[in-house]
């Protein structure tokens, strides 16, 4: 009787077997394994923040000495991927404050590559992964700066 109601409740087939003590041995190295690989991932990309950061700093202080824009191409520029974007602003709510490279025109969120400093943060936290390196790179427009101006005047 009781295997009769065993099988009703796995639709007719067998119920599963229960776990090995190996399988589960294995399932608890792996879970170790992939925590240990995050944690020195975490390290990496903070040890990456901190090199492309001073390197965004360098970068700034020589524009403000040439008189203009920072022009040179940054180490890794990301790109947004409009069609992919969600507009859910999770990447600009992660972009380090002393780059403040991201910013939502309304219908978008775009990166301003010139204040990109190429940092993972912003591509860590997109929950549709829209955000690309973006090897192609071009000025930013004069459209986009005074867009850029208004903003900041606002805050």
């Amino acid at each position: 009787m009781i295997e009769k109601r065993r099988e009703l409740a796995f639709g007719g087939a067998k119920p599963p077997e229960a776990a090995s003590a190996n399988s589960v041995l294995d399932g608890a190295r792996a879970l170790r394994d992939e925590a240990l690989r995050r944690e020195r991932m975490r390290e990496l990309e903070a040890d990456l923040d901190r090199t492309n950061a001073r390197i965004a700093e360098t970068r700034r202080e020589l524009a403000a000495i040439r008189g203009g824009r920072v022009v040179e191409q940054a180490i890794r520029e990301r790109r947004i991927e409009s069609s992919e974007c969600i507009t859910c602003d999770t990447c600009l709510r992660s972009c380090p404050a002393e780059f403040g490279a991201i910013f939502d025109r309304g219908i978008d969120v775009v990166i301003i590559p010139e204040l990109c400093s190429g940092c993972p943060s912003c591509v860590l936290v997109c929950p549709v992964d829209c955000i690309y390196v973006d090897e192609n790179w071009t000025p930013t427009s004069n459209d986009m700066w005074n867009h850029i101006e208004l903003t900041m005047d606002g805050d």
